[in-house]
């Protein structure tokens, strides 16, 4: 009945770890159901271990008993639950940050998206829609693409080796993160308040900056999809 439990949280975990001390346990307890060789008894209670086969622990077992197994079983039991938990423990957590980080790219580009329509309802002259396009690309935009990078670090950090900073795909997403944030930042930002403020030669830098983005976000899709290099 043990070892059918520990077969059945070596399914149910699923790791490498969990199966080998599964294997371990069986090839234990066919060893120990084997007949001893090397160990003939000359009289009730004396037994002696030849010198050709016999060893130290068949000596040991031919005159102290053999050792059971129980203590064993239990040990690798809570080993294998213990990890269970950690594991279970360790991919909510990498959930959590996932679905922040998907959060977060979000807010980050739908403002993008809204821009062009935005400038052109300020080219008819709509005031509001000029302010709209401040708040929505200064207020959301910025802060959540620094957001949707750092959950992307914390990912990267939980991960387990599956993905590292090292990874072709995942070091040009960074580099390109660093481009969009300095777009929006060093060209977006100014040219919005300008353009805010009823300078029409600034409408071409605001949608230059949003373009890069749109171009960005496509490019940074491929990779985390495809993943390429890794």
């Amino acid at each position: 009945m043990a070892v059918s439990r520990i077969q059945e949280l070596s399914r149910v975990n699923g790791s490498m770890a969990t199966t080998a001390r599964w294997k371990f346990v069986v090839h234990s307890a066919m060893v120990r159901d084997r007949p001893d060789r090397g160990v003939s008894s000359r009289s009730a209670g004396t037994s002696v271990v030849t010198g050709g086969e016999g060893s130290a622990t068949r000596f040991r077992e031919a005159h102290m008993g053999r050792r059971p197994m129980t203590s064993d079983l239990e040990t690798i039991m809570m080993t294998t639950t213990a990890e269970t938990m950690a594991g279970h423990d360790h991919s909510t957590a990498y959930n959590i940050l996932l679905v922040l980080h998907i959060l977060a790219i979000i807010v980050a580009f739908a403002p993008l998206w809204l821009a062009p329509i935005l400038l052109r309802l300020t080219a008819g002259g709509d005031k509001a829609a000029a302010e709209g396009l401040d708040t929505s690309i200064l207020r959301f935009s910025l802060p959540g693409l620094v957001l949707a990078g750092f959950f992307g670090f914390g990912m990267i950090g939980m991960s387990d080796d599956a993905i590292a900073f090292s990874d072709p795909w995942v070091s040009a997403a960074m580099v390109l993160w660093i481009i969009l944030i300095a777009v929006l930042a060093v060209v977006a930002r100014p040219a919005i308040k300008e353009f805010r403020d009823g300078d029409a030669g600034a409408r071409g830098r605001v949608m230059m900056a949003t373009g890069v983005g749109h171009l960005i976000l496509v490019v940074m899709l491929y990779l985390m999809i495809f993943k390429p290099g890794s």
